[in-house]
């Protein structure tokens, strides 16, 4: 399991342009796009300079030098030479495995603010938020007071794939019954979660989901209104809840809960939990629906070759900054920007199939339009307001 982890970090450091520390909350927030991250630099550097301690992880010499000028520029000195291809920048990513989830967690219903600043955050309609409020739940810091709610956040419980107990008292609990509207009480859960997935606290950042745990241990999120696995006949995997509440929110007019499990895998997809959700759905169609981000590319690429070649194994060469994959009958190497399922295939000499392998089910295969599917929801909306912006000028 370590091993796992530890995959999942050189992965993240790979995609990782930068990080910047605040010192007075101790708060780390990573960027995986080069113009947000030097906008939040140059606004840190305006606001708040000696509260920051910020990292360049790009090899990119040109998004290096873009920091360097702007740093030694704020501080009116001239900028040092610029680094050798050969010096290699030190890596530093923290995430937050679920053996370390420092909360008490309860029922988010009563807790309208978490809903609005859910729903706030990521821009999803009241009826979404309410909708999936059945599948969360609200996290409460141990070390806090029970009256201070000021650090409470929702989270979203994983329950274990290959556990059939657990997944048939999951849905029979938590989605055969109507849902309550907000602010009644909901029927407690009858399973125990292995972990959690949260999210970090800046929306000017991708969504980072933190489940390394609980997905290495083949837990999964799940939110269907199904009365019993079998009635199941479209099943949905993300790499994130927000991305599925997004996807669900975005194909509103063709998805029914009553039929279709929506599930969150965590950052990267394994085996286990694809093997699990085949077993525990039998009569569904499975559906790969990751983000456009170095880590939804692999899961698409797990769950692909999984549908055709069998399992593929991968492991990271940061000094080269690829990736090398092992499959049944090959091995070779993928520089991180050249890293789809088109290259993969034609690497691997995968032929298109539509049997998964040795488990006889149907995979179909989604792409957000942008990095993930939250950012196409939040651009539509975006769209549809200019639009409505227009039309009122005319």
């Amino acid at each position: 399991m370590e091993n796992e982890k530890e995959t999942i970090r050189q992965i993240e450091r790979l995609e990782t342009i930068g990080t910047i520390l605040y010192k007075d909350t101790n708060e780390k927030i990573n960027y995986t796009d080069a113009d947000k991250f030097l906008l939040a630099l140059h606004d840190a550097l305006d606001t708040q300079p000696h509260n920051i301690k910020y990292e360049t992880l790009s090899k990119d010499p040109e998004i290096r030098l873009k920091v360097d000028e702007m740093i030694y520029g704020f501080f009116n000195m001239e900028p040092p030479k610029q680094k050798t291809s050969n010096d290699q920048p030190q890596y530093n990513v923290e995430t937050q495995p679920i053996e370390s989830f420092r909360y008490e967690t309860s029922s988010v219903y009563h807790k309208d603010n978490l809903l609005y600043g859910l729903q706030d955050k990521f821009k999803l309609d009241t009826d979404t938020v309410a909708i999936f409020a059945t599948f969360m739940e609200a996290a409460h810091p141990i070390n806090k007071n029970h009256n201070d709610n000021s650090a409470d956040i929702v989270v979203f419980p994983y329950v274990k794939v290959d556990n059939e107990y657990n997944l048939k008292g999951h849905i029979q609990s938590t989605m055969s019954s109507q849902r309550e509207p907000l602010g009644e009480k909901l029927t407690d859960h009858t399973n125990v979660p292995i972990g959690y997935e949260r999210y970090t606290n800046d929306q000017t950042i991708p969504v980072t989901p933190y489940t390394t745990t609980a997905s290495i241990n083949g837990g999964i999120w799940m939110a269907t209104e199904a009365q019993s696995p079998k009635s199941v006949k479209d099943v949905f995997m993300f790499n994130s809840a927000i991305d599925a509440m997004s996807f669900y929110e975005i194909h509103r007019n063709s998805i029914n809960l009553k039929n279709t499990a929506l599930v969150s895998v965590g950052n990267l997809a394994r085996e286990n939990q694809i093997y699990g959700l085949v077993e525990r759905f039998p009569e569904a169609q499975l559906h790969a629906a990751f983000q456009n981000t170095l880590l939804g590319q692999l899961s698409t690429i797990t769950t692909a070759s999984m549908a055709s070649i069998g399992p593929v194994k991968f492991k990271t060469n940061e000094s080269k900054h690829t990736i090398e994959f092992t499959t049944y009958y090959d091995k070779f190497s993928l520089p991180i920007n050249d890293i789809n399922l088109q290259n993969f295939k034609e690497h691997a000499h995968v032929k298109d199939k539509s049997i998964l392998y040795d488990l006889n089910k149907d995979l179909k295969i989604h792409y957000p339009l942008g990095r993930t599917y939250n950012e196409d929801l939040v651009q539509s909306k975006q769209f549809e307001k200019q639009e409505q912006g227009q039309k009122m000028k005319i």
